[in-house]
């Protein structure tokens, strides 16, 4: 029984809509009057996370390349950072087989030159992942939510931590240097050759750690690009340098070994000296 126009929330017509159909009409006018201007579907938060999300894939500070494109150029940088140690290490093996300066047949000279390289290669290896890559993280974090005051000083603890942890496995390897030896069986003259290879590969990990810092370094500031031609060109002299000592020097082991050390480390000097130029502008 009702009187004017005070009637029941469900009579249609002339009755005042419900609380739930005020509701209803607001969110659609909220939606229709987004700032992303598409009349309906997207809101500023899922544009935020969009961003997010971009700036997730394609870097903080690279040039942004979308769809698929990205993705595969993506892929093919990371391809390529990892195929230039393999490719070196089968153009290193492949001089020291058809090199007259190997140590008694050329099967041992690669039997040797495989087991050093590949001790040298697992305590890195090891040792980054377990202790160099929580530094590298820290300093990642820093540079992705733009903290330069704690960048510079992050960056010098991860280089630290990659050298001492590389100075300290090349000790202890070089103190299991005989070990080693005795577990291949190798002959007197073997171990004479080989051993200048295997210091000098031990005296290397410390820069190559520090190469990796860079390199995370790099691709936190979205230099991926720069960071794989650095990866690169520093396996390419490492290449000419151990071809160029196999001309001169007596052993081929001797030659490679010593082709390492001075590649690594000029190319971890070389990477320090990149970074200001790396850096993005904001950072100062």
């Amino acid at each position: 029984p009702g009187g004017g126009g005070g009637g029941s929330p469900r009579s249609p017509g002339r009755d005042s809509p419900s609380p739930v159909m005020n509701g209803s009409l607001e969110r659609m006018r909220t939606r229709s009057t987004s700032p992303d201007g598409g009349g309906g579907m997207t809101n500023p938060m899922n544009q935020s996370v969009n961003r997010k999300l971009n700036l997730d894939m394609d870097g903080y500070y690279a040039p942004q390349t979308p769809g698929c494109l990205g993705w595969t150029w993506a892929g093919l940088v990371s391809v390529i950072n990892e195929f230039a140690p393999y490719l070196l290490v089968c153009f290193l093996t492949a001089m020291i087989v058809r090199s007259p300066q190997s140590i008694g047949v050329p099967t041992q000279a690669v039997a040797v030159f495989s087991a050093a390289l590949a001790l040298t290669q697992f305590g890195c290896g090891l040792l980054f992942t377990l202790v160099v890559s929580v530094f590298v993280c820290h300093l990642q974090d820093a540079i992705q939510q733009r903290e330069w005051s704690s960048v510079g000083r992050r960056m010098w603890y991860a280089l630290f931590a990659a050298l001492a942890c590389g100075a300290a496995s090349g000790g202890v390897m070089v103190m299991l240097e005989d070990t080693l030896y005795d577990m291949l069986a190798l002959t007197p003259e073997a171990r004479g050759a080989v051993s200048p290879y295997f210091r000098a590969r031990c005296a290397a990990l410390a820069p190559i750690m520090a190469q990796r810092v860079l390199l995370g370094v790099f691709e936190a500031f979205g230099r991926s690009i720069g960071g794989m031609i650095f990866n690169v060109l520093s396996a390419l002299c490492e290449a000419f340098l151990a071809y160029t000592a196999l001309q001169t020097l007596g052993s081929a082991l001797a030659g490679v070994g010593l082709a390492s050390l001075v590649s690594n480390s000029l190319f971890a000097l070389l990477g320090m000296m990149l970074v200001p130029w790396f850096q993005p502008n904001e950072a100062g």
